[in-house]
């Protein structure tokens, strides 16, 4: 590949891996390769790896107690938890001795923001920024919070994540969480005893096991269960399920009550057990798993370089008819692949209108078993109607819109996972052509995740309310009738009332669910447009730098060439090396 002799290339036998990513930074500060991305993020890894901070993400669906638990580990209320639905924005726990916010904006041209507070002020602030309701549809623009505090846990080096629950209330749940993953170096995993494990969240660890090198397993809400053999029985269905789908074998799994444990219960919470695995973490495995996991993902970014590279000097040392031709040939594969796209998106406008055709299906069967369910349930008790409504509607809507969100989570992911492999490859084709046509190595990129829930509905309850001139009538109906047709005419008044409120709330579910489809094929929609540009857009910008140098002087060109060979040698030595410590 290089004409560069062997040994002008440095072997860093015993080098570090911080010397190594500070000889890769420099490499490319001096790269007239666009590789600027690459570079930042490289920064960024040798900073963490510097401080030793070892970033440790709370995964997991949904409802499982994600905020609760880390407010339990660190000792104090300082997440939302309420069932008020959250945005899709990563929140950080760093360590301070003074608290304050730092709110980062998706605007790079904007400023963060810094908020200084006292400790029990913080969860409040939070809410303005990370809550539904108080940013909808992260109106303010926000990418992530940083929230800096005190707290014996950070302060070892720890900077715990909340990330956006997968499978509900949020803008780009999945999505977001699975393209965060990179920046994490451990994480723990969060479910619940209802269900232990579902089909979405299998399909989620998959993804998350790629990404993350350290996974601690925790069953939250034990206070749920009412027994031993209960519990015993859920530990192992969990363990089994790790095992069979997921091929991962003697997990960590650890049994706990958050609640109890922010209560200050810490026996019947079990919050010491997990306390002293995570000290033996920090302890025995926390510089080894930062370690590990920055070297990956510097192995990852120099690949990427690598192609940037070789694809460079490729286009620099190819004849300028043959480089012309490439580059036509390019040219013609970037259309069909785009005219590819334009098939794949109307077919999964297809798709997503069927999804919707199915909701209203759906919807319109749990009308009707619902208004036969509490017709019969108050049909032999009319003078306690409205309370029985008023008590059990809530419950009821509750169960419905969970099996609701389960059916379409699963419906929604199963759909688009086979948009996502046929985009993959239309994504990877691109990357596949130019190597091909200009002779370099590839190395396919990696996919994106899927589904996403808009927003909790509201359930609405029994309201008695009868127009004056109807009561009326009623009233004098109901003095002259005899009792046979009263109670026909009160139990048709009643199966009215309750039609409405069925109604009323089916139509909340059936909001939620909509915006959560539209959504989810909106944002999948957005992220295959967006790498198809972002893939193309990196590979034509090596050619055209390429043609630039070429219409310089010849021996500056050699110079490039030469220099780049070089490179593109050196960072293959320090990827080596850098595998050596992973």
């Amino acid at each position: 590949m290089s004409t560069v002799i062997a040994s002008s290339i440095p072997t860093f036998n015993n080098s570090s891996p911080i010397e190594l990513l500070n000889e890769s930074i420099q490499i490319l500060d001096d790269s007239t390769v666009p590789v600027k991305n690459e570079k930042e993020k490289l920064k960024e890894l040798l900073t963490r790896f510097n401080e030793g901070k070892l970033h440790l993400a709370v995964l997991g669906q949904f409802k499982r107690g994600k905020s609760t638990f880390l407010n339990c580990l660190i000792g104090k209320k300082i997440l939302p938890s309420s069932v008020v639905p959250l945005t899709a924005i990563p929140t950080f726990l760093i360590y301070s001795e003074q608290p304050f916010l730092r709110i980062i904006f998706e605007n790079e041209n904007k400023q963060p923001e810094i908020v200084k507070t006292n400790i029990d002020s913080i969860e409040t602030l939070i809410e303005n920024y990370v809550t539904e309701e108080k940013n909808p549809e992260n109106k303010l623009g926000i990418s992530f919070v940083e929230v800096h505090l005190p707290s014996e846990l950070l302060k070892q080096g720890i900077v715990l994540i909340d990330t956006p629950g997968i499978g509900s209330t949020f803008t780009h749940n999945t999505e977001t969480t699975l393209n965060f993953l990179p920046q994490c170096d451990a994480a723990f995993f969060v479910v619940s005893p209802d269900p232990p494990i579902t089909e979405v969240e299998v399909d989620f660890l998959k993804e998350v096991s790629k990404k993350v090198p350290r996974i601690f397993f925790i069953l939250n809400k034990i206070d749920y269960l009412s027994s031993k053999e209960e519990l015993d029985k859920i530990y192992e269905f969990f363990k089994k399920m790790l095992s069979e789908k997921l091929k991962i074998e003697n997990a960590e799994i650890y049994l706990l009550s958050a609640k109890l444990a922010l209560e200050g219960d810490e026996d019947n919470s079990r919050i010491n057990e997990l306390r002293k695995a995570l000290q033996e973490f920090i302890y025995k495995e926390k510089d080894k798993t930062l370690q590990k996991a920055i070297i990956i993902k510097s192995i990852n970014l120099l690949n990427e370089v690598l192609l940037e590279i070789n694809l460079t000097i490729r286009s620099l040392t190819l004849p300028l008819e043959e480089l012309e031709e490439k580059i036509n040939l390019f040219e013609q594969k970037v259309d069909e692949i785009k005219e590819e796209i334009i098939i794949a998106q109307d077919v999964l406008k297809g798709d997503q209108k069927r999804l919707l055709e199915k909701l209203d299906e759906k919807s319109d069967e749990l009308e009707k078993t619902s208004i036969q369910h509490f017709f019969n349930r108050i049909k032999d008790d009319f003078e306690n109607s409205e309370k029985i409504l008023e008590n059990e509607i809530p419950i009821y809507f509750e169960k419905e819109f969970g099996n609701f969100t389960r059916y379409f989570n699963k419906l929604v992911s199963e759909t688009l996972k086979k948009h996502q492999i046929r985009a993959d490859k239309l994504i990877s084709s691109i990357r596949e052509a130019s190597a091909k046509i200009f002779d370099i190595p590839y190395k396919a990129p990696e996919s994106v995740g899927v589904f996403e829930l808009k927003q909790k509905p509201y359930w609405v309850k029994s309201k008695w309310y009868t127009p004056l001139l109807e009561s009326i009538f009623d009233t004098i109906k109901a003095a002259i009738l005899p009792a046979p047709l009263k109670r026909k005419m009160k139990e048709k008044k009643i199966k009215e009332h309750i039609s409405q409120i069925i109604s009323n709330n089916i139509a909340n579910i059936h909001w939620s669910i909509l915006q959560s489809i539209n959504d989810s094929f909106r944002s999948f929609s957005s992220a295959l447009n967006e790498r198809l540009e972002e893939t193309i857009e990196a590979t034509k910008g090596a050619i055209n730098i390429a043609i630039k140098k070429r219409k310089e002087q010849t021996t500056k060109v050699e110079d490039e060439v030469k220099k780049l060979k070089k490179d593109a040698e050196t960072l293959e030595q320090i990827i080596k090396n850098l595998s050596e410590f992973s």
